[in-house]
């Protein structure tokens, strides 16, 4: 399977349920409050429609904040605390700030 799969295979029994269910879900991660919850469901919907075979996708923080309404510093402190427990990973591929999720983090994060 491929990475979209993967992510699919991750979050869909909570999407088939309901897709507010899912936002909800999310805030109960440890660490993760309402505008943490927001930027990762905009991961998450990125690397569902427009990243790599691997999971990887670029956005800038003004990108991010024209499509979420959200503060670049809000979006920064999202990006932080995602990276500290290992839900988000970054490297630069040609200059780029890549992105991509940790789909075993996820999954293990969701199921605690």
């Amino acid at each position: 399977m491929g990475y979209r799969e993967d992510l699919f295979e991750a979050i869909g029994h909570i999407l088939a349920q309901d897709e507010s269910d899912f936002f909800l879900i999310l805030t109960k991660i440890k660490k993760i409050d309402a505008k943490i919850a927001v930027v990762l469901s905009y991961f998450i919907k990125i690397s569902l429609n427009s990243c790599t075979q691997e999971g990887w996708f670029h956005r800038t923080v003004e990108q991010i904040s024209n499509e979420t309404g959200l503060s670049k510093s809000v979006i920064e402190n999202a990006k932080k605390v995602l990276l500290e427990c290992g839900i988000l990973h970054k490297k630069t591929i040609y200059g780029s700030k890549m992105l991509r999720i940790d789909l075993d983090v996820l999954k293990d994060k969701l199921s605690a």
